[in-house]
């Protein structure tokens, strides 16, 4: 079965897999990188030696066209069945051609087309010479929620999920409403916008939170709501509601906008405020692709120089993170894309010596991994005491960093799974559980050992190597199994049990890590605990339906490395 094939069209509701937009991916990466190439080229090259375009009619029916349609989408889910207790409630998606569900549907799909629609928005800006709001914040914004409408559409069209949807079309007719009196010299409207300019970011954050209690309540393994989904879709709110508070920080800070106003700050035509959010001012010599360029060298050069640790500058694959890019590259094209062709007609590979040699290396390095540790002072109060990263370079330090760096290197090791499977035709095993842990651990590792390199969080590396050592031990033994004189498969589920106790031991490190006295690096922290929480529902997700009920008949364990035999 070719991936491609299953995951875009088997997989995705076959409701819409023929409508506009919502079939294959590539239109939509054509029409983002059209967009950027708009905002950030074509657009501003026509407009260097051109006056400002005012637009100012349009702009008003624009933002009058915008509450309405969002009127129009709370409207429809209402009719196609939506209730406010879908915000707490277990509501699964009616995949069925029955009127309302069809109408739920449709209405996501509507969405898209607004999402799409929206990017307008920043093309109208570049003309207006508005660069300074062609912001990070705002071109990520737009990008992620079209994308996120568009998987929505195409795989999911329902569920208490739509709560997001209805909560955003609320925030729109405020914001909206805000943006159309701003344009117009109405006495009412000026008092309006002056009193209430604050709170419309403020009403984005709300929503943002409400979003992800909605989202984390849909994690629920007894819910049958897409957690793939969920897994993208909470990380994005986080990435969000971070940048969104940022921006509410630095905008609405009186002290800091004194201290710009001192500083004569109006004068100058850059503002530096923070690296996420650098905005550009132009007096019309300098256009927004070279703003954007100077904004770039200053993001790379804060982030992957000034905040990196400095004692790793002479390990391999870790200066620049287009390394870790490439090589997950070229992993989702030998899994989903060169493997598949190239097995397509060929028998599954007998690789059960190089399983046996991979079982034994993972084993081994695991082992050192934690000797390597203990050996330079690790104890098991780095569960709960607040540890320090130590970047001096004593002895100790360092090897806190050589290990960190080990593991980075063990999670690179470990990508080679996903192409055994390929090779041997375990299609099966290839699961979004499999590729996004396999992929998000390898992330993780690199960030952690580039920036942190020690600390109390190297509880995870400790408490990953002991159950890896388990886990595959008990892999290593399945590849020898006429050599094994008790059954494995009874072990299967213990193994997902230990796993899951593992990923909730971390999380409760990660949760002493992010006390106000602990000065841990919080950025880490950010990126470790929603994958921590969608991974814990993921597997537990994973276990209630592989060990219970009918389901135990086709048991199959999560990354087995050996052969896979029903439960008898």
């Amino acid at each position: 079965m070719d991936l491609y094939q299953y995951y875009i069209y088997e997989n995705a509701d076959q409701r819409t897999k023929d409508w506009f937009l919502a079939g294959s991916p590539f239109p939509i990466i054509g029409i983002i990188i059209c967009y950027l190439a708009l905002v950030y080229y074509i657009v501003p090259r026509y407009m260097k030696n051109r006056e400002a375009y005012q637009l100012k009619t349009f702009m008003g029916f624009y933002n009058l066209f915008q509450v309405l349609y969002c009127v129009f989408l709370i409207a429809n889910l209402v009719k196609a069945g939506w209730r406010p207790y879908f915000f707490y409630r277990c509501v699964e998606t009616d995949y069925s051609n029955e009127p309302k569900a069809m109408l739920m549907v449709e209405t996501t799909w509507y969405l898209l087309m607004i999402k799409l629609f929206e990017l307008l928005e920043t093309v109208l800006f570049v003309l207006r010479k508005k660069q300074n709001q062609v912001s990070v914040l705002h071109v990520y914004h737009h990008i992620s929620t079209f994308v996120i409408a568009y998987i929505y559409t195409k795989y999911i069209g329902g569920s208490m999920l739509t709560f997001s949807i209805v909560a955003n079309c609320v925030v729109h007719i405020i914001m909206y409403s805000y943006y159309f009196m701003s344009a117009y010299d109405v006495p009412l409207f000026k008092f309006l916008v002056a009193k209430y300019k604050k709170y419309i970011t403020k009403i984005q954050l709300i929503q943002f939170c409400l979003m992800m209690v909605n989202n984390l309540l849909g994690l629920n393994p007894r819910c049958n709501v897409s957690k793939p989904f969920l897994a993208m879709y909470i990380p994005n709110i986080l990435i969000l509601t971070y940048l969104f508070y940022d921006f509410y920080k630095k905008s609405y800070s009186k002290s800091k906008a004194a201290k710009r106003l001192a500083a004569g700050v109006s004068g100058s035509r850059r503002t530096h405020t923070h690296p996420h959010s650098i905005r550009m001012e132009s007096n019309g010599t300098e256009t927004v692709g070279e703003s954007l360029q100077q904004q770039f060298d200053h993001w790379y050069t804060f982030l992957v120089e000034d905040l990196s640790d400095k004692r790793t500058a002479h390990l391999p694959f870790l200066h620049s993170p287009l390394w870790p890019l490439s090589v997950l590259s070229v992993y989702f094209l030998l899994v989903f894309y060169w493997i598949p062709h190239y097995m397509r007609d060929r028998k599954p590979y007998d690789l059960r010596k190089l399983m046996l040699a991979y079982n034994v290396f993972q084993v081994v390095v695991c082992y050192c991994l934690i000797r390597q540790l203990v050996r330079h002072g690790w104890t098991f109060r780095y569960l709960y005491t607040c540890e320090l990263v130590d970047y001096s370079t004593s002895r100790d330090a360092i090897g806190f960093l050589h290990a960190a760096y080990l593991n980075y290197c063990v999670k690179t090791a470990e990508l080679v799974e996903t192409v055994l499977f390929a090779l041997r035709k375990k299609r099966s095993q290839i699961s979004f559980l499999h590729v996004y842990h396999h992929v998000f651990t390898y992330l993780l590792a690199w960030i952690f050992a580039k920036y942190v390199g020690g600390s109390m969080l190297t509880y995870t590396i400790i408490v990953n190597s002991l159950v890896h050592m388990c886990m595959y031990s008990y892999y290593l033994l399945a590849v020898i199994p006429n050599y094994v004189p008790f059954s494995l498969n009874k072990l299967k589920r213990y193994i997902t049990a230990l796993q899951i106790i593992q990923l909730v031991s971390i999380l409760v490190n990660i949760m002493f890590a992010m006390r106000s006295s602990c000065a841990i690096p919080r950025t880490h922290i950010l990126l470790y605990a929603p994958y921590m929480v969608v991974l814990i529902s993921m597997f537990i997700n994973f276990y209630m339906k592989t060990y219970s009920g009918i389901t135990r008949a086709l048991n199959v364990c999560y990354t087995d490395g050996g052969v896979v035999k029903k439960v008898k």
